[in-house]
C-alpha cells in the first residue's frame, strides 16, 4: 500500500513545493521507493521545478481517465527522483472531488507518494488533504505564516487527517524567527524540522534539482535528510 504524506499550507509562498520535491528526493537517497505528486490543479509547478514543463501524461489526465497512472509517472535525471507532475496548462474542469480518488491511483506506483498540495483551503486543497494518510503543514518563521497555517492544522482535523507535525521552512536564526517551540505552541503540533534559509536552494532552483542532490552538504540538504530520515523512522 501507498503511503500518502500532504505537504500543505494555507499561506502560499513558504516554498511548499520546494519541500515535497527535496522530501522525496532525500527519501530515495535513503533508499525508499518514493515520488512526488503534483496534486496543486490549478496552480501545478513541480515540473517546472524539476525542468519537465512539457509532457504527455500528467496527474490531470490520469484522473480525467486519459491515461493510467503509470504514464504520468517519470524520472528527474540525474538526481532520479520520481515525479507524478501536473498540467501546467491548466485547462481542465476537474475539482477537488476528482482528487478523493489519489490513494487509488497511486497504489503500487511508490512506496510514499509525497502530495504537493494546493497552497489556501480551497476545493483542490482539501481535497488532496482528505484523500492523505496524514500531512505535514509548512510555514515560515512569523507569526502571519503561522497563524495562516494553524487553518491548515485545523482544516486536517476536521477532515481527520493526522498532522504529523510542522516543518518550519527559511529560517534565519537572526534574532526575528519565532523560537521553534513558539511554532510548536500555536500550531498545536511539534515542529518536526527547521530549514535555514540558504542560498543554495535558490541556486538549485536555478538548475532544475534538488538541494539534496545538487548541494548534499549544504545547510538546507542537510536539514531535509534529516527530515526525510525521521518520516522513515516514524513511518
Amino acid at each position: 500500500m501507498t503511503r500518502l504524506i500532504g505537504i500543505a499550507s494555507s499561506k502560499g509562498g513558504v516554498g511548499k513545493t520546494t519541500l515535497a520535491i527535496n522530501l522525496t528526493c532525500a527519501l530515495a537517497q535513503q533508499g525508499l521507493d518514493a515520488v512526488v505528486v503534483d496534486a496543486s490543479l490549478d496552480t501545478p509547478n513541480v515540473s517546472l521545478h524539476l525542468g519537465s514543463p512539457k509532457v504527455r501524461a500528467t496527474l490531470h489526465s490520469v484522473l480525467a481517465g486519459t491515461h493510467q497512472p503509470h504514464d504520468a509517472l517519470y524520472v528527474h535525471s540525474p538526481s532520479g527522483t520520481k515525479l507524478v507532475p501536473g498540467d501546467l496548462s491548466v485547462n481542465h474542469t476537474l475539482s477537488g472531488k476528482h482528487l478523493l480518488g489519489l490513494k487509488r491511483h497511486l497504489g503500487g506506483l511508490a512506496h510514499v507518494a509525497i502530495i504537493d498540495t494546493a497552497s489556501g483551503l480551497g476545493d483542490a486543497a482539501l481535497g488532496a488533504l482528505r484523500s492523505c494518510n496524514e500531512t505535514i503543514v509548512v510555514t515560515t518563521p512569523d507569526m502571519p505564516s503561522v497563524i495562516d497555517t494553524l487553518k491548515t492544522v485545523r482544516a486536517a482535523r476536521e477532515l481527520g487527517v493526522h498532522v504529523r507535525g510542522a516543518i518550519i521552512n527559511r529560517s534565519r536564526d537572526d534574532g526575528h524567527d519565532l523560537e521553534s517551540e513558539n511554532v510548536s505552541t500555536l500550531l498545536g503540533v511539534p515542529v518536526i524540522a527547521v530549514i535555514p534559509d540558504d542560498d543554495a536552494v535558490r541556486d538549485s532552483l536555478r538548475m532544475k534539482h534538488p538541494v539534496v542532490y545538487s548541494h548534499p552538504d549544504a545547510p538546507a540538504s542537510i536539514a531535509l535528510s534529516n527530515c526525510a530520515r525521521s518520516l522513515i523512522k516514524y513511518g
